[in-house]
């Protein structure tokens, strides 16, 4: 599998080139009324052209692949005819995979690329994939796996589930998973490196599903509004790496106005920003790249917040979020509504949210989260732990060798066949508003973290923080009360893990 990756690797940079040439080549319609991710907008010349080239691209990747492919670990692992079993979140939810199975070509992009790969996946290696779905976050494996259950290849929960499943030891390590190459770019290193607690993983992201695209956070901000307020471009300041937390707030409260004059602040006014009341100032927190809990060099975690340049960020983020003249804070859709109507100059949001915002009249720009100051090296975003729904294997799968090799080969021929597709010509030609903002997401996705603090929700940390910026409490206070209490929590967790292996 290494090996045929490195082959693979090149045919990733050709599919992405090829998929950037046709996002630049001016198709960015977005009118018409469907609300569908994918429905197919461009002229009928962009079209022949794109299917041609993914054409060309299939064709040497399943001849590349399958040079690499024998009879005997076909018949090794029982592949031919095998009906690979995956469990995903509520179909049709939000944050439910979207790229797992198509059940026939509809000319949608996305779709006929996800119906591609798995017949390429079939056509190659023999092995079928079907879909169930659960009620919600996939919670109902713990009580498949104590029954003995075994009909899962691979699992696909919200991410916090998959923490609660890994604790009660529903999970396989998925470092002792033959064919998984976690050294393989198609998995998100980041994601990996901060989850990997005392040398056990349970849960990995990346290219082998662009659920981790959509659960990201970024600033989303109105153009309009810097225009008429002559506001520094934002994109401008993210180049120059000047997009601080003091810039943000300089704009913020340039554009907050009230506009009917009754000298109240209503939802009903206009804001420098809308803020989601569930995530509040966290996203600022993990930006200025800081967070929670970090791990040490033997993978444990402990408790990083309520560090000196914690405290520094945590009391400029809370005089910027909490600035109630010009920050509304609302429900998750209350927000999104009140910037599709042109009344915030930003929001923060995942990036699913371009979705929802696809028909909005309101013209929007995509940046990174600002940072803290110009000394901080890079921008970071953060994955929410409700969003996104990671890979994960259950501990007693059948053939555990055959797992992890679809689970490759799956994710290997997603990064080629169906990420470029999403990433290339959907998110930057179709769902984002100009140019700069397709700049803008290759920075935002070079960076994002979920914090394990977010995953185990250990002690309510993460909570307690969202709840004190708000409230005007210090940081070193929330951390002090709840020490104890997180410290025992991240322990107990260890000595499950213990215990499961």
């Amino acid at each position: 599998m290494k090996k045929h990756f490195l082959l693979l690797l090149a045919l990733v940079i050709s599919a992405s080139a090829v998929f950037a040439s046709c996002s630049e080549s001016g198709n960015t319609e977005k009118s018409g009324s469907e609300t569908t991710l994918v429905g197919d907008e461009t002229s009928p010349t962009a079209v022949d052209e794109t299917s041609a080239s993914a054409e060309e691209t299939e064709a040497d990747l399943i001849d590349v692949l399958s040079k690499n492919f024998t009879p005997e670990l076909k018949a090794e692992l029982e592949l031919d005819g095998y009906e690979s079993r995956v469990f995903l979140r509520q179909e049709g939810y939000e944050w439910s995979n979207p790229d797992i199975v198509a059940e026939e070509q509809t000319g949608e992009r996305l779709n006929d690329a996800v119906y591609n790969r798995n017949l390429y996946l079939e056509d190659t290696y023999g092995f079928t994939i079907m879909a169930s779905y659960s009620e919600w976050d996939c919670s109902e494996l713990t009580i498949l796996a104590a029954s003995g259950d075994d009909i899962y290849d691979m699992v696909f929960p919200m991410a916090r589930t998959a923490a609660s499943m890994a604790q009660a030891g529903v999970l396989i390590d998925l470092n002792t998973v033959p064919y998984l190459d976690f050294d393989n770019p198609t998995w998100s290193r980041m994601f990996i490196d901060l989850l990997k607690l005392d040398g056990k993983l349970y849960y990995a992201a990346g290219d082998i599903s662009v659920n981790s695209l959509q659960a990201v956070i970024a600033m989303l901000f109105n153009k309009q509004m810097v225009s008429n307020y002559h506001l520094s471009d934002p994109y401008t300041l993210v180049r120059e790496g000047s997009w601080t937390l003091d810039n943000f707030k300089t704009m913020c409260t340039t554009a907050a106005e009230d506009l009917n004059g009754d000298g109240n602040r209503t939802p009903e006014d206009q804001w420098g920003m809308i803020l989601q009341s569930s995530k509040g100032g966290i996203a600022f927190y993990y930006g200025c790249d800081e967070h929670l809990v970090d791990l040490n060099e033997e993978e444990i975690p402990h408790l990083s917040a309520g560090n000196e340049r914690s405290v520094n960020v945590y009391k400029k983020i809370q005089e910027l979020v909490y600035d109630k003249s010009s920050v509304y804070e609302g429900g998750d859709y209350e927000t999104l509504g009140i910037f599709a109507e042109g009344r915030s100059l930003f929001t923060p949001q995942a990036l699913f949210h371009t979705i929802t915002l696809r028909e909005a009249e309101t013209e929007f720009g995509i940046v990174p989260m600002p940072k803290y100051d110009t000394e901080q090296d890079e921008y970071v975003q953060c994955a929410d732990g409700w969003c996104i729904s990671p890979l994960v294997i259950p501990a007693i799968v059948e053939n555990i060798k055959r797992a992890g090799f679809i689970a490759e080969a799956f994710a290997e021929a997603s990064s080629v066949m169906v990420k470029p597709e999403y990433y290339e010509i959907i998110l930057k030609s179709k769902l984002t508003r100009d140019q700069e903002s397709a700049e803008m997401l290759d920075i935002i996705y070079k960076n994002f973290v979920v914090d394990p603090a977010d995953l185990y929700q250990w002690g309510g940390l993460e909570e307690s923080i969202i709840k004190s910026m708000r409230n005007g409490q210090e940081i070193s206070s929330v951390v002090a009360k709840g020490r104890r209490l997180i410290t025992k929590n991240m322990e107990n967790t260890l000595n499950e893990f213990a215990a499961h292996n």
